[in-house]
C-alpha cells in the first residue's frame, strides 16, 4: 500500500472516530440508565457514525492499495459516507423533537415533518448518485467526488438548522447544560468546515461530529440519570405518603368493630370479611415495593376487597356497579382505590340520606384507556376543597403517580347536586 497526501492524518482521524463510537456504544449498553429516553436514539446515531467512519477507512485503504480495487464496492461505500451521516443527523433531530415536545401530538407532528424531510434528502442523494454527480470511480476503482459533492454537507446542515431553530424556540423544556450540549453538537461540525479550507482533504468534519456527539451523550445521560434518581426518590416518598393516607385509624377501627359484631351472628360472613381485610392491608403494604404499572385486574381486586368491607358497614345504602368495557391494561398501583374511597366518603355518604351509587367504568379508545369512578352524591366545586379539617392529598398523590409512572392524567369533573366523575386517562 502507498499512502499519499492526507492519507495518514485521515487514517488517524478515522480510527479515532471508530474508537469514540465504540466507546459510546459500550457506555450506553452498560453505563446509561435503562429508562433513558435518549438511549435508543443515541445508540442508533453512534451506530451510523461508526458505519460512516468504517466507510471512510475502507475508502482510504482501497485508494492506498496498488491493486485489488473494486469499482462497485468503492461506489457503494462512497455513497455510504453521505448516507450514514444524514441518518445520524435525522436521528439526533428526532431526539431533539422528543425532548422538546410539550405534548404527544406536537411530538408526532415533528416526527412526521422530520421523516418527510429525511425522505426528500435521501431522494436527492440517490438522484445525484444515479446521475453520476456524487461519488465517482473509474474502472480501476480510483475514487473521486462529483460536481454535487457538497450536497452531503447541505443535507445534514438542514437537519442541524432545524435542530437549532427548535432549541431556540422550545429550549425551555430542557436544562441549560443540555441546551449547551446541543448547541456544541451543532457548532463543532460547522467550525470544522472552516478548518477544511486551510487543510483540504482532511476528514476533520467526521472527527468533530463524533466528538460533539460524545459531548452530547455525556451531558444527556448524566442529566437524565440525575432526573431519574430524583424521580425515583420522589416516587418512593409519594408511595409512603399515599400508604400513610390509606391506613386511616377510623377506617381500621370501624372495620374491626363490624367484624367483631358479625362474629357473634354469622361466622362465615365474618371469615370472608377477615379475608377481605387482610388482602386489603397486604395490597397496601405490597404497593410500597412496586414502582411500575400493574394489571388493572389486580387493582380492581383490591378495590373489591375495600368495597366489600364498606358494604358490611353501610349495607344497602352503598351500591357499587362495574361497567367494564375492557380490563386488559395496566395502571399504577393505589390509583383506583383512593378514587373509589373518595366517591364513597364524599359522594355517597355526604348525600342527604347517606345513600347512593358508585359506578366504576372502563373505556377503550384508539390511543388511550379511560377509567371512570362516578358517584351520584352532592358534588363540589373542583377548585374549592371542603373546609372539614381533613388533609385532601389523595387526589394530588394519584395525579402525581399517574404522571410519573405512566404519563397518565387524572381529570375530575363535578357539579353541585349532580355528583362527581373522576377519570383516569392512560396512554397506550
Amino acid at each position: 500500500m502507498v499512502f499519499k497526501g492526507t492519507a495518514i492524518p485521515n487514517l488517524i482521524i478515522e480510527v479515532a472516530g471508530i474508537m469514540i463510537c465504540i466507546f459510546s456504544l459500550i457506555t450506553m449498553r452498560h453505563g446509561s440508565p435503562r429508562r433513558s429516553k435518549a438511549k435508543p436514539y443515541m445508540t442508533a446515531a453512534f451506530s451510523c457514525m461508526l458505519a460512516y467512519n468504517l466507510c471512510l477507512l475502507f475508502l482510504e485503504l482501497s485508494q492506498a492499495a496498488t491493486e485489488g480495487r473494486w469499482k462497485h464496492g468503492v461506489l457503494m461505500v462512497g455513497f455510504g459516507t453521505y448516507l450514514f451521516p444524514l441518518i445520524a443527523a435525522y436521528i439526533i433531530s428526532l431526539l431533539v423533537a422528543v425532548m422538546l415536545s410539550n405534548t404527544q401530538k406536537q411530538g408526532r407532528h415533528l416526527f412526521t415533518a422530520l421523516t418527510i424531510l429525511m425522505g426528500l434528502e435521501t431522494a436527492a442523494l440517490l438522484a445525484a448518485q444515479l446521475t453520476g454527480n456524487l461519488v465517482l470511480a473509474d474502472e480501476t476503482g480510483k475514487f473521486s467526488y462529483g460536481a454535487a459533492s457538497s450536497l452531503g454537507f447541505i443535507v445534514t446542515s438542514v437537519f442541524m438548522t432545524v435542530d437549532l431553530i427548535l432549541i431556540l424556540r422550545m429550549g425551555q423544556n430542557i436544562t441549560l447544560r443540555q441546551r449547551i450540549a446541543f448547541i456544541a453538537y451543532l457548532s463543532l461540525p460547522m467550525v470544522s468546515v472552516l478548518f477544511r479550507w486551510f487543510c483540504p482533504g482532511v476528514y476533520i468534519v467526521a472527527l468533530s461530529t463524533c466528538v460533539s456527539m460524545l459531548i452530547l451523550l455525556v451531558v444527556i445521560v448524566e442529566e437524565q440519570s440525575k432526573s431519574l434518581r430524583r424521580q425515583e426518590l420522589d416516587n418512593e416518598q409519594l408511595k409512603v405518603d399515599l400508604m400513610l393516607g390509606q391506613i386511616q385509624p377510623h377506617f381500621l377501627f370501624n372495620v374491626l368493630y363490624v367484624i367483631q359484631e358479625i362474629c357473634l351472628i354469622d361466622a362465615e360472613t365474618a371469615s370472608k370479611a377477615i379475608s377481605d381485610f387482610s388482602r386489603y392491608l397486604r395490597h397496601n403494604m405490597d404497593s410500597l415495593s412496586i414502582n411500575r404499572p400493574i394489571p388493572f385486574r389486580e387493582e380492581l381486586e383490591h378495590v373489591k376487597h375495600y368495597v366489600s368491607l364498606q358494604q358490611l358497614r353501610f349495607g344497602d345504602a352503598l351500591d357499587v356497579r362495574y361497567e367494564l368495557e375492557c380490563t386488559d391494561f395496566e395502571l399504577p398501583t393505589l390509583t383506583l382505590q383512593p378514587l373509589v374511597e373518595n366517591a364513597i366518603r364524599y359522594g355517597v355518604r355526604k348525600s342527604k340520606d347517606g345513600e347512593g351509587t358508585v359506578t366504576i367504568r372502563t373505556q377503550d379508545f384508539p390511543d388511550y384507556y379511560e377509567v371512570h369512578v362516578i358517584d351520584d352524591g352532592p358534588g363540589f366545586i373542583p377548585d374549592q376543597l371542603p373546609d372539614d379539617g381533613i388533609s385532601h392529598t389523595g387526589i394530588k398523590n394519584v395525579r402525581e403517580r399517574l404522571r410519573r409512572i405512566c404519563n397518565g392524567e387524572l381529570k375530575v369533573v363535578s357539579e353541585l347536586d349532580h355528583g362527581t366523575d373522576a377519570a383516569i386517562i392512560l396512554p397506550k
